[in-house]
C-alpha cells in the first residue's frame, strides 16, 4: 500500500515543475481581489511555486508531510460582525458558513518533518478551515516554507 502511495506522489511531482506551478498560481490569483492590486503578484507566485515544488519533492522522499486533520474546536463566527455589514447580511453569512461546516467539515492542516532520529515530528499547524479552503490559502505555503527550513537546518547540523 505504501509503495502505491509513493508511486502516486512520484507521478504527482513528475508533472509539478516550477513553471507549471507558477502558471497555475498566476491563473488562480488573477481575479482574486486580495491579489488584484498586488504589484508583486508575479514574485509571490514564483516564491510559492518554488516552495510547493520543493515540498512535493521532499514529501516523495519521506522528509516532510502535510496532512489535513479534523478540527474539533467550535468555529468562531464572531469575526463576521467586524465586516461592517447589516445585521441581516451578517445572519445570512453566518448561516451560509454553518451550512458549509455541516457539509464540508472543519479542518486544520499539520506539517511534519523527519528529523535526526528518523521519526516524523509535528512542526506546526493551522486550524479553522472549512472544507478544503486551506488549499492555496497562503497558510499552506507558509507551513511548507517553515518545515522545509527546519529540515534544511537539521540536515546542515547533521552534516557538521
Amino acid at each position: 500500500m505504501e509503495h502505491a502511495v509513493q508511486q502516486e506522489q512520484s507521478r504527482k511531482t513528475e508533472y509539478m515543475t516550477v513553471e507549471n506551478e507558477y502558471r497555475r498560481l498566476r491563473k488562480l490569483y488573477s481575479g482574486h481581489r486580495k491579489y488584484d492590486h498586488d504589484e508583486n503578484q508575479a514574485l509571490h507566485c514564483l516564491r510559492d511555486a518554488r516552495i510547493n515544488v520543493e515540498f512535493a519533492a521532499a514529501e516523495v522522499h519521506g522528509h516532510v508531510r502535510l496532512v489535513a486533520v479534523v478540527d474539533d474546536e467550535p468555529f468562531d463566527m464572531s469575526y463576521v460582525d467586524t465586516w461592517g455589514v447589516s445585521e441581516f447580511a451578517a445572519k445570512k453569512i453566518k448561516a451560509g458558513l454553518a451550512k458549509r461546516i455541516e457539509d464540508e467539515g472543519l479542518w486544520g492542516i499539520r506539517v511534519m518533518a523527519k528529523l535526526c532520529c528518523g521519526h516524523m515530528h509535528d512542526v506546526d499547524a493551522v486550524w479553522g478551515f472549512i472544507g478544503e479552503d486551506w488549499k492555496d490559502s497562503g497558510y499552506d505555503v507558509d507551513l511548507k516554507r517553515e518545515v522545509l527550513a527546519l529540515v534544511d537546518k537539521n540536515l546542515k547540523v547533521a552534516q557538521a
